[in-house]
């Protein structure tokens, strides 16, 4: 089983560097390095191609994103699974053994979400108890079957980065196949201090946020959904001081509402499965037991 692991470019020449020079520790040697550059000017290119030649590397003339980049990725690789891994993450050595050993065992693994840590505090980022699995994984490094793609597509080049993995997992458990967690594969996402369109978080977020609602979700739950959507995001983008990425994203959003949404209908079969937003409700649920719990104390 030959795993494509595939990492989209931009601009990190010492995080690639880091990341590829990480992926020699592997105990799993059936595997191969697919990066997709998306027009980087600070030498990346010129440094894989000096480094590390038996990578394949795939030049884009323009920048198409994490979701274009990883497509593209996948247009060039030859793997049963293929392996998505940020450019500023690295894996433990036998994370492709088992990622092996998982999609062999189990034919109707969609995904596989393995635990992220922060190497910098040891900080565990993905856990099922605060990230409920069957809705998604996370974006830095997971796998997926090839089969899976080929009988769902691509990943939503039109989002360009953020709420894809949601799309993709929601598409995944469609086509009637899993998306698990294991907590003894890891993999360390060293996060980038070159971080990406942080300021523009709140534009992407609401505009694919609200195309994603209204793609899966039936009628009166996409309703309660996206007042929920719009009123998190209205209020982390005023305290994050940038509201106006929040409106420009709304006003994109639902530019483009039909083309994105409504054309591309495909409603979810099981909805409490594809809740956006499980931490708030979460939340939620523990400030009204406590409530609870004072009005019986009285």
């Amino acid at each position: 089983m030959l795993i494509s692991v595939i990492i989209v470019n931009w601009n990190r020449l010492d995080d690639m560097n880091e990341t590829l020079f990480s992926l020699r520790s592997q105990t799993y040697k059936d595997y191969e390095i697919v990066v997709v550059d998306n027009d980087s000017n600070d030498g990346s290119v010129e440094m894989i191609e000096k480094k590390y030649p038996h990578v394949k590397l795939v030049k884009s003339t323009n920048n198409l994103g994490c979701e274009g980049g990883f497509n593209l990725g996948m247009k060039n690789s030859t793997g049963d699974i293929f392996f998505y891994l940020d450019s500023d993450a690295s894996l433990s050595e036998n994370v492709l053994e088992r990622v092996h050993e998982e999609f062999s065992r189990n034919p109707k693994l969609g995904i596989l979400d393995p635990r992220i840590i922060n190497p910098h505090n040891n900080l565990i980022i993905n856990e099922p108890k605060n990230w409920p699995k069957k809705n998604h994984f996370t974006g830095c490094a997971a796998a997926i079957r090839k089969s899976v793609i080929e009988k769902i597509g691509m990943r939503p080049a039109e989002y360009f980065i953020y709420t894809s993995e949601a799309d993709l997992c929601l598409r995944t458990i469609n086509a009637d196949y899993t998306i698990e967690h294991f907590s003894d594969i890891v993999a360390f996402h060293r996060e980038s201090p070159k971080k990406r369109l942080s300021s523009k978080f709140y534009y992407y977020y609401t505009r694919n946020g609200l195309w994603l609602i209204w793609k899966f979700y039936p009628f009166f739950p996409a309703v309660k959904e996206t007042i929920i959507h719009l009123s998190y995001n209205f209020t982390k983008s005023l305290l994050a001081l940038s509201p106006w990425h929040f409106f420009i994203g709304l006003f994109e959003g639902l530019r483009d509402f039909k083309k994105y949404s409504l054309n591309k209908r495909q409603p979810i079969k099981v909805y409490n499965d594809a809740r956006l937003y499980p931490q708030v409700r979460t939340i939620i649920s523990i400030l009204f037991d406590k409530i609870k719990g004072l009005g019986l104390k009285k």
